[in-house]
């Protein structure tokens, strides 16, 4: 008898969680096939969590979305039960992947996601998938994404974004050796070539150069920002990528390789210089002692003009 009395709680308590868990939702469309799909796969979770309490763990870290939140758990044996093949049409056909987290990850993270391969646990997280227990965590902020490194593209850096094309030429080294060795330093030289500013090494990583570090952290910044667009986009498949014509790549890459300088409140800025300034602007307010030395003050005096009236008595 006590049951029925709980019946309409209980069904409160559910129904405000699965409106809070669909309201995170990612590039969802109402009424598609993939908000039925998700909505169902949700449902399923709600009743198979381990704990109630995981509810409220769930939502926390989908609003804090951080991975330092508590673990939420299914039973390792409700998964083939859980989730349906995805109807998206932005899931590749080679990677129907239905396992929760996949499908989680998906909902709530990474809508172009395809197969547990591009996932990997957080070090804190005890019921990773990967770890074959009784329980399995589904919490989407416990994993991360993978990708495949530019390093080790064959294509090397293709021109998808205007960040690649603001990197300008780009240089490869292939590997040969460690690079503390004489030889491979000459090699290195000689492969960067005398103008480019960005150079890839194999298998390896990257180097970014300049006349200054603002500079340089412009190419980096870009490189890793272009590295990570071409990474996920190549989960299609690079012969699948749309790639602007050759003339246009080119007409765009020489105007920003031109804009060495930019104005801003009539100050002339060096390329990088603004931006690199603005980060550590920012870790000095947030109590970092950066000691760099900016060129824009951080007060600086405006002329106002006060317009005084006189009203005459009635």
């Amino acid at each position: 008898m006590n049951n029925l009395f709980n019946l309409p709680f209980s069904f409160s308590i559910y129904s405000q969680a699965l409106k809070s868990l669909l309201q995170h939702r990612i590039n969802i469309q109402l009424n598609s096939n993939e908000d039925k799909w998700s909505e169902k796969a949700i449902k399923g979770l709600i009743k198979r969590l381990t704990k109630t309490s995981m509810i409220d763990d769930l939502q926390t870290a989908l609003a804090t979305k951080t991975s330092h939140t508590r673990c939420v758990t299914i039973p390792s044996d409700a998964q083939n039960k859980l989730v349906e093949p995805n109807p998206s049409t932005t899931v590749r056909s080679a990677f129907s992947d239905a396992t929760p987290i996949v499908a989680f990850c998906r909902i709530w993270r990474w809508p172009d996601l395809n197969t547990y391969l591009e996932l990997r646990p957080v070090d804190t997280c005890p019921y990773a998938f990967q770890h074959e227990k009784d329980q399995i965590c589904v919490n989407p902020y416990h994993y991360e994404r993978v990708v495949a490194p530019l390093s080790a593209m064959k294509c090397g850096l293709l021109p998808l974004s205007q960040e690649a094309l603001a990197c300008g030429k780009i240089s490869y080294h292939d590997y040969h050796g460690i690079l503390i060795e004489q030889e491979i330093k000459k090699i290195l030289v000689k492969d960067l070539g005398p103008t480019n500013k960005v150079m890839i090494l194999r298998n390896h990583g990257f180097v970014a150069c300049g006349e200054t570090i603002e500079e340089a952290w412009y190419y980096a910044f870009n490189l890793i920002n272009a590295s990570e667009i071409q990474a996920r986009a190549g989960l299609v498949g690079i012969d699948q990528l749309y790639l602007q014509s050759s003339e246009k790549d080119t007409e765009v890459a020489d105007i920003l390789r031109g804009n060495t300088k930019g104005t801003f409140n009539a100050k002339q800025w060096e390329k990088g210089q603004l931006e690199f300034e603005c980060l550590m602007r920012m870790l000095d307010d947030a109590g970092y002692c950066t000691g760099y030395l900016y060129h824009q003050p951080l007060t600086y005096a405006t002329e106002k003009t006060m317009a005084m009236t006189t009203v005459e008595g009635t």
